[in-house]
């Protein structure tokens, strides 16, 4: 199921929530009844949401009932773990942009390495932050410093099945790499500019000359 779907991992449950097998870890016998698209799905409902596990720090979780004869007997889950760094330098390679995630208030994985070390398990230390983002569940635009070095950055919350934040999605650009793009952008600017009026220019010249010719032989004629 799991290769077929092309997903991290598969879990499945009886219907007291209790796990039965995982796809990617021979752990069995724990209760999973806490994750919101487990209790869910044990009600009768499929979901998609954002969720934490003990095993998956994050991931983004499809959870339906599995039924027999019409009675819900457990549940199957299937995703994506968001928290491994080969997403997240996916990400960015698609992207060009650094991306990092948080469960709460503290970094689970990054895509910035600095010194051969991804920065993890430290806090989000800027009060205005955790309150527009965790509390407020608002995006937030800000100029920060990162590991000694200023981003320009955005967060947004990570919100799950029950509508509320688990934590929250950073993603960012170095100021010196959006200078460099900024002073790139102005010269191709100021090329494709030139190059206008170069060819404003040359088709002024043209038609003022088919237009002075007509004029000069009705002058030379008069």
């Amino acid at each position: 199921i799991q290769a077929a779907a092309e997903a991290d991992f598969v879990v499945v449950t009886d219907d007291k929530g209790v796990v039965l097998a995982r796809s990617y870890l021979d752990k069995r016998g724990d209760s999973i009844i806490s994750q919101e698209t487990v209790s869910l799905a044990l009600q009768g409902q499929s979901k998609v949401a954002f969720a934490c596990g003990a095993v998956v720090p994050l991931s983004l979780r499809a959870t339906s009932p599995l039924k027999k004869d019409g009675k819900i007997v457990g549940t199957v889950s299937m995703g994506l773990s968001l928290s491994s760094p080969e997403y997240l330098d996916n990400l960015k390679s698609l992207s060009g942009i650094d991306v990092a995630l948080f469960s709460g208030d503290t970094h689970v994985m990054t895509s910035i390495i600095r010194d051969g070390q991804r920065i993890e398990g430290t806090k989000l230390d800027s009060p205005e932050i955790l309150d527009a983002v965790l509390k407020n569940k608002q995006t937030f635009y800000i100029q920060n410093v990162i590991s000694g070095e200023e981003y320009s950055s955005v967060y947004w919350p990570l919100i799950n099945a029950e509508g509320k934040v688990e934590g929250l999605w950073f993603a960012g650009l170095p100021m010196k790499t959006l200078l460099a793009l900024e002073h790139e952008a102005i010269y191709w600017a100021i090329v494709a500019g030139s190059g206008l009026l170069v060819i404003q220019l040359i088709i002024s010249v043209i038609v003022g000359l088919r237009l002075n010719a007509p004029v000069s032989r009705i002058t030379a004629y008069a």
